[in-house]
C-alpha cells in the first residue's frame, strides 16, 4: 500500500504520523512505527538544478529514551561528491522529528530515493510517496532549460 502526499512548489515539509500509523497496523516492530512525527524534506533547489539523484539510506540510532543519539547514513547518488547537498536536508528532518520512547535503544532505518523526471514545465514542482516501511520517494521536475547562447 502506498500513501502520497503531494508537494507543491517549494513547499518543503509535511508531518508524517497518522498516515504511517494507518500503513503499519498490523506490521509490529517495524521501524516507522519508532516514529511519531516526522517533517518530511523537500528535493534541495541545489540539488535538483545539479540534477543529483540517487538513494540515501538513514540509521539513526536512539538512546533509551528514544532521543537522537547518532545518524549515519549511506549514499548511493550520481554524485557521491555532492552527498551533503541531500543529506543536510534530511538530517535536518530527523533532529527535527520525534521518535517513540519505547523504541529506544533502538536503530531506526528510512531510506530516500530523490529522482527527477517529468516536464520541466508542469505546475507541480514536486511530489513525496511513502512506501513501507519507511521508504521515502522525493521527485522533482528537472529545472527548465536555459538558452546559452
Amino acid at each position: 500500500m502506498r500513501c502520497a502526499i503531494i508537494l507543491l512548489g517549494s513547499f518543503a515539509a509535511m508531518v508524517v504520523s497518522a498516515q504511517q500509523t494507518a500503513l503499519d497496523s498490523g506490521q509490529g516492530g517495524r521501524n516507522s512505527q519508532c516514529i511519531a512525527s516526522f517533517p518530511i524534506p523537500g528535493y534541495p533547489g541545489l540539488a535538483r538544478r545539479a540534477r543529483l539523484v540517487g538513494t540515501l539510506t538513514v540509521v539513526v540510532s536512539l538512546d533509551q529514551d528514544g532521543k537522537i543519539r547518532r545518524i549515519a547514513a549511506q549514499a548511493h547518488l550520481n554524485n557521491d561528491r555532492a552527498q551533503s547537498a541531500l543529506l543536510t536536508p534530511i538530517e535536518n528532518a530527523i533532529r527535527k522529528s520525534d521518535f517513540l520512547p519505547s523504541c529506544g535503544g533502538k536503530d531506526v532505518t528510512l531510506t530516500f530515493e530523490f529522482r527527477i523526471n517529468g516536464d520541466p514545465y508542469d505546475r507541480q514542482q514536486e511530489e513525496v510517496t511513502f512506501g513501507y516501511p519507511s521508504h521515502f520517494t522525493i521527485s522533482a521536475r528537472p529545472p527548465i532549460p536555459t538558452n546559452s547562447q
